[in-house]
């Protein structure tokens, strides 16, 4: 349960809001009773809370350890969260079939560890995710059936460890991230079967771990990623059926791990990589259209193998 370097402002309390001490699993409704404003000082899961239940939770402001909104049959929205700012460790919000939206998360602006989004068959939008701009763990979007963008992140500027976008079959395109500047750890945009370009990552400049962008069938090109100068990790371009070029990372100039590009069936050039000076390794095969890797023309060092 332990989360590094967890944000102190998350678990700062107002000495006039009222405190709980403890997990609240139960007994919601009377939660508020009495109360314009309380702190959960503990963990919260509202995984057997009945519509009714969330509604009734106005009075929250503050959750300073986890917020569980799993395996919830019944509930279609959050509305009662409306006033939630902060949850200092994680958020999980996952295996909620019938989850439309987040609305009531709208003024939800931090989470001091990770998020989960996942598994929520009917989840269409994140809308009500604008107010948040840090996450300072992982933060994961995957496999939520009907979810087509990602627009309720556009006041994200970073998040502190892994990035996945992934498994979201009706995903078309990522704008919502144009805020985004820093990744602290890795970035997998994988298997998003309808995801065709990647435009909203162009304010994107690190990523400090690895880049993995993989098994998107629809991506035709990787243009959202012209500001990105260093990956820290290992770089995968491997498997995008439709990617012709890889133009959008011309001002690359370092990968600290594995360069890996493969099996991209239509790719016919890297002249992209032009400005890459230095790799880890280097692995490039299966490339059926590629015929040549003159865009490597500035690579004077390579750490480890190449293949």
């Amino acid at each position: 349960d332990s989360v590094i370097d967890i944000d102190d402002s998350a678990v700062t309390h107002d000495s006039t809001v009222d405190t709980y001490i403890g997990d609240l699993t139960s007994n919601f409704q009377d939660f508020c009773n009495g109360y314009t404003e309380r702190i959960v000082e503990g963990t919260v899961d509202l995984s057997a809370a009945t519509t009714a239940d969330v509604d009734s939770l106005t009075c929250l402001t503050m959750v300073t350890r986890h917020l569980y909104i799993e395996s919830n049959g019944e509930l279609t929205n959050v509305d009662g969260l409306s006033n939630l700012s902060s949850v200092g460790w994680s958020l999980y919000i996952g295996d909620d079939g019938a989850l439309e939206n987040v609305d009531g998360l709208s003024n939800l602006s931090n989470v001091g560890g990770h998020l989960h989004i996942y598994s929520n068959t009917s989840l269409s939008n994140i809308d009500g995710l604008r107010t948040l701009s840090r996450v300072r763990g992982d933060l994961h979007i995957s496999s939520n059936d009907v979810l087509s963008n990602v627009e309720g992140l556009t006041s994200l500027s970073s998040v502190g460890g892994d990035l996945y976008i992934s498994s979201n079959a009706s995903l078309s395109n990522v704008e919502g991230l144009r805020s985004l500047s820093t990744v602290g750890g890795c970035l997998y945009i994988r298997s998003n079967a309808s995801l065709s370009k990647i435009d909203g990552l162009t304010s994107l400049s690190i990523v400090r771990g690895c880049l993995d962008i993989s098994s998107n069938d629809m991506l035709s090109n990787i243009e959202g990623l012209r500001s990105l100068s260093s990956v820290g990790g290992g770089l995968d371009i491997s498997s995008n059926a439709a990617l012709s070029n890889i133009e959008g990372l011309r001002s690359l100039s370092r990968v600290g791990g594995v360069l890996y590009i493969s099996s991209n069936d239509v790719l016919s050039n890297v002249e992209g990589l032009r400005s890459l000076s230095s790799v880890g390794g280097l692995k490039i095969d299966s490339n059926d259209m590629l015929s040549n890797v003159d865009g490597l023309r500035s690579l004077s060092s390579v750490g480890g193998n190449m293949y």
